[in-house]
């Protein structure tokens, strides 16, 4: 069973994470890139449509992911937490895979209160006949991670793959 960590990072916070996760797991990372971008890099209005995007439960179109999600994998799935709540491309990735019968995680980096992103990722899953094994809510690493060092969040990031990992091999 390969574990895959599947992700959306709009300024590379999550990108970090998930390649810690993956190499300490020898897992496969996954980025997912909207087909178009139509929020700002920078200023106000990355706040403002990002946002708006996530209130709306926008679901924009996704580049191909490169590799073919197959049934047999332990998907994890994360992103940043916008207003508190998924970023559009994680809601299209969820809504886009039939997840009857699989097993999953999911996380959220935020950099203030956590939201319901974590939460309603593993309803989604769950709506769609799958089962979340963990959740996780992890400190952006900009914002300095828990307690002002981002190494405690990396830490805490990659003993949690290590555990999701150990369920991996057990099932």
């Amino acid at each position: 069973m390969r574990l895959l960590f599947v992700y959306y990072s709009f300024e590379g916070n999550c990108r970090a994470l998930s390649q810690a996760m993956a190499g300490a797991t020898g897992g496969t990372q996954v980025e997912l890139t909207p087909l178009k971008d139509d929020v700002p890099r920078s200023g106000f209005m990355k706040y403002f449509f990002g946002g708006m995007g996530a209130l709306l439960k926008k679901t924009p179109e996704l580049r191909p992911l490169g590799v073919d999600v197959e049934p047999g994998d332990f998907v994890v799935v994360g992103g940043p937490v916008w207003v508190g709540r998924m970023t559009p491309p994680v809601r299209s990735f969820l809504e886009s895979v039939d997840w009857s019968g699989r097993k999953a995680a999911v996380f959220a980096m935020h950099r203030g209160g956590k939201g319901s992103a974590a939460k309603d990722m593993a309803k989604i899953i769950a709506r769609k006949g799958g089962t979340v094994l963990s959740t996780a809510n992890f400190w952006d690493l900009r914002s300095g991670g828990k307690k002002g060092k981002a190494e405690t969040t990396l830490e805490e990031a990659v003993a949690w793959s290590q555990t999701l990992a150990e369920k991996v091999k057990a099932l």
